[in-house]
């Protein structure tokens, strides 16, 4: 079996768009939704924040939290095998930060997430 070299590229780069792709895809989904918009839009959206905090010249922050508990789920090995293995339970936490500019819209939008035990 030959291998074209051109077609390899070709291969290695739709992977790549596709990781790029699919990895920011919460965040830009949040900024089209959410940029331009005024505070009032995004309350009435995910309801009074967490937290608030000013950073100067009439910004702020808003401080978004969301907690889901995940279940134990099951490990497949790829192998044979006699026990069942099962990843513990876990809260995933998402945070959302709202900069709300000094005209009242928002300018930014960060997402982050992690998993605590």
């Amino acid at each position: 079996m030959k291998w074209n070299f051109l077609n390899i590229i070709i291969k290695i780069f739709m992977l790549l768009v596709f990781v790029n792709v699919t990895g920011c895809s919460v965040q830009n989904k949040l900024n089209k939704t959410y940029e331009g918009k005024n505070e009032e839009f995004l309350i009435g959206k995910m309801g009074k924040p967490a937290m608030a905090y000013q950073i100067g010249k009439g910004k702020k922050v808003d401080v978004y939290e969301k907690k889901t508990m995940l279940k134990k789920a099951p490990i497949n090995t790829g192998h044979f095998q006699y026990d069942r293995f099962d990843s513990p339970q876990a809260t995933k936490v998402e945070t959302f930060k709202f900069l709300i500019g000094g005209n009242g819209k928002i300018e930014n939008v960060q997402y982050e997430y992690r998993y605590e035990r």
